[in-house]
């Protein structure tokens, strides 16, 4: 299965910021974004669950 967790708000808004100072921001128009990690786990034949992957990510 998938998770997709939120690890902080990302409030970089164009309008507020340059590009410069915005560093690795992803500048929205007016929205701020929450930055996820998503996850994903499976469970072994023992019925143990393992993280196999873990990716960062942005969403609006």
């Amino acid at each position: 299965f998938r998770l997709d967790v939120v690890v902080g708000l990302i409030t970089c808004q164009k309008s507020e910021m340059s590009h410069v100072v915005a560093g690795d921001c992803v500048l929205l128009d007016s929205v701020s974004s929450y930055k996820k990690c998503s996850v994903i786990v499976f469970r072994d034949l023992k019925d143990y669950n393992k993280m196999v992957t873990s990716v960062p990510f942005l969403n609006s």
